[in-house]
């Protein structure tokens, strides 16, 4: 199916076909869709440090889910999904499951992940940041899911080019200002204009 066909597909239609490729075709669909090539560069990082307990804050319609699930599998680890987008929940879980991966090491949680914080007391191998992108969002964010990060784990947030006035890595300087215990590196891949950032401790 050429890009010209995928494009008239249904959302629904769509999350269903990328979740049944291959991996390898997954990764290059996902490049064609979105033009960033963030997802084998998180499945890498995510392998890279052998996470088990990863959290991801925000899926859409899961690509990165389809990534982090696949080292959850193969680590014997676990992942939590926070959604507010509650139909996309089920959707995407199904086409997970249909297209081979084992839901069994996946959480889908829907809520508001600062509220869900709330009640939060898992220690977390990587945490993923895919949310509003806005100032205060990735601040609280950050403020709120850092204290259950493990000594060796990390946090990877997308989209840190973004614009106005790139306010996701505006967030982060201002969170390492205040958290000086932290490194910041940027593991943007070639090509890519949105942006993906590691924070980890010193």
């Amino acid at each position: 199916m050429d890009g010209a066909e995928l494009d008239k597909l249904s959302l629904p239609e769509y999350i269903r076909y990328i979740h049944g490729l291959p991996w390898e075709e997954f990764i290059t669909e996902a490049f064609r869709k979105s033009g960033t090539f963030y997802v084998s560069t998180l499945y890498e990082k995510a392998l890279e440090i052998k996470a088990k307990a990863i959290v991801e804050l925000g899926m859409m319609i899961g690509q990165s889910t389809h990534a982090l699930l696949k080292v959850a599998m193969e680590n014997g680890g676990h992942l939590y999904s926070i959604e507010t987008n509650r139909d996309s929940l089920p959707l995407v879980g199904e086409a997970l499951k249909s297209g081979g991966l084992d839901t069994s090491f996946w959480t889908a949680i829907h809520g508001d992940d600062l509220e869900v914080v709330k009640t939060w007391v898992k220690p977390i191998d990587l945490l993923f940041v895919d949310t509003l992108h806005t100032y205060e969002q990735t601040l609280n964010e950050l403020k709120a899911y850092s204290k259950f990060i493990v000594e060796h784990g990390i946090i990877i947030l997308h989209d840190t080019y973004v614009e106005p006035s790139r306010l996701v890595k505006k967030a982060i300087d201002d969170w390492m200002n205040l958290n000086r215990d932290w490194t910041y590196e940027d593991i943007t891949p070639h090509n890519d204009g949105w942006g993906l950032g590691l924070l980890k401790r010193r």
